[in-house]
């Protein structure tokens, strides 16, 4: 098994990352598949690419992963999957791309009350590749790798992305 972990803040490119690893993928003619989970259901997969490729992509719907006909499996939004999903990967001997928020609050009021994904903890200490990439502070248009604010964490775009020097931590 080798899992590699693509993590950041919201609109820091995790999943358009993802895509490019399924374009490699496909133009090398690997076995893959990018699963989405079911609560994903936006109408895109990264506002910054449109695919002119036939990308294999599909909704997860509990597949075992050791019983796959895919070599390759990339898992966008990781952090929204059961958590069971942690033992289907480590049983199996597959390639896996995984792409998360690495944390996430719903508090803008608190912004030192962050918490880590559980899926995207407990996967952290298999990961052989974890890159953590950054996004743009609203504010002040600084880079920003931590803090994404919304009235609740869910699917949406209904999000406020600031740095550390933009919150008031007092």
């Amino acid at each position: 098994m080798n899992i590699s972990l693509i993590m950041g803040p919201m609109r820091s490119g995790k999943s358009l990352e993802l895509l490019r690893q399924a374009e490699k993928l496909h133009f090398s003619n690997k076995s893959y598949v990018l699963y989405r989970p079911k609560k994903d259901t936006r109408a895109f997969i990264s506002r910054s690419f449109r695919p002119s490729l036939n990308l294999n992509i599909q909704y997860y719907s509990g597949e075992n992963f050791s019983e796959s006909k895919y070599d390759f499996i990339l898992l966008d939004e990781f952090q929204f999957f059961e958590p069971d999903i942690i033992k289907n990967i480590l049983e199996s001997n597959k390639t896996f791309v995984l792409c998360a928020l690495q944390s996430g609050t719903n508090n803008i009021s608190e912004p030192y009350n962050v918490e880590v994904f559980k899926n995207v903890n407990s996967i952290i200490p298999f990961c052989g590749d974890i890159k953590l990439l950054t996004s743009i502070c609203e504010n002040c248009g600084d880079p920003c790798a931590t803090h994404s604010y919304t009235d609740t964490i869910t699917v949406s775009d209904d999000y406020k992305i600031l740095c550390n020097n933009c919150l008031n931590f007092k």
